[in-house]
């Protein structure tokens, strides 16, 4: 059988449109999201702690519902960027975050013919 290194992602990501940027608020923090998928994501921030969660509330920019779980930081880089996975999403949340991911990537695609979504 074939096993995935375990650094490997299990879900595309993808970045916010710069039309349409994403944040978090994180703990107490309102922080910009450079990229997300079901999975995960990563952040700007400081003061995270690796292996401490924290309550995170986000709205996607298709406008759906705003959603609320926790993160547990997986990295934190000299650059302050933070590497997150979710913890306690609902199915729903989970379908919601995968449709944002597929829409951007159809758009990312689109940009590179020149056409528009």
């Amino acid at each position: 059988m074939f096993n995935s290194p375990p650094d490997s992602r299990r879900a595309f990501r993808v970045s916010p449109s710069s039309r349409d940027p994403m944040r978090f608020q994180v703990g107490h923090q309102d922080v910009p999201v450079l990229n997300i998928s079901s999975g995960g994501a990563s952040f700007q921030g400081e003061g995270f702690q690796v292996g401490s969660r924290y309550p995170v509330r986000f709205q996607l920019p298709t406008g759906a519902p705003p959603i609320d779980a926790k993160v547990e930081i997986l990295e934190v880089g000299p650059d302050q960027k933070v590497r997150c996975k979710f913890c306690g999403l609902t199915e729903e949340q989970e379908n919601l975050i995968h449709q944002y991911v597929l829409y951007r990537q159809k758009e990312d695609l689109a940009a590179q013919k020149g056409r528009h979504v």
